[in-house]
């Protein structure tokens, strides 16, 4: 196994400045959590973490960005296992001025709060399942808006 170099701070840096950069934090020891969650923002440059601790991983989770204070998100209902997942993608949404989704046809473009047509958002995504395929990461975000691409780097 070799060791392969985090190229995170090169987004930005290099083939996007325009971009909103998330990135995503698992530690099994929630006291490193909070450092290593501010420490990513600080060397790559992110606009925010998405930070989790292993054991509580799939129904809470801590938004860290440059500016204010952490922001806990919590699942409410135990029995709806995607809500966490909607719920980060609806706060992303949030902070880049989108309200939340509604159902939309497949002939018009997605729309802002204010109803007019949003700009084109490019959404990296990482660490994702090896199992995950185009059809998965369709479904899981098309509700969100129109997807025009997708790109999934294999290794």
């Amino acid at each position: 196994m070799e060791r392969v170099p985090k190229k995170l701070g090169d987004v930005k840096k290099s083939w996007n400045p325009n971009t909103f950069l998330v990135s995503f934090k698992l530690e099994t020891d929630v006291k490193i959590l909070e450092t290593k969650a501010k420490g990513a923002l600080d060397k790559y440059g992110v606009d925010m973490v998405i930070a989790n601790e292993l054991k509580s991983r799939r129904n809470k989770v801590v938004v860290y960005e440059p500016k204010g204070e952490p922001e806990p998100l919590q699942m409410m209902q135990t029995d709806y296992s995607d809500q966490i997942s909607e719920m980060i993608v609806d706060h992303i949404r949030s902070k880049l001025g989108f309200g939340k989704p509604e159902p939309e046809s497949k002939e018009s473009p997605a729309k802002n709060e204010e109803g007019k047509a949003g700009d084109n958002i490019e959404l990296h995504v990482s660490n994702i399942s090896l199992k995950c395929n185009e059809d998965d990461l369709r479904k899981l975000f098309e509700k969100y808006g129109t997807i025009s691409r997708i790109k999934m780097l294999k290794r």
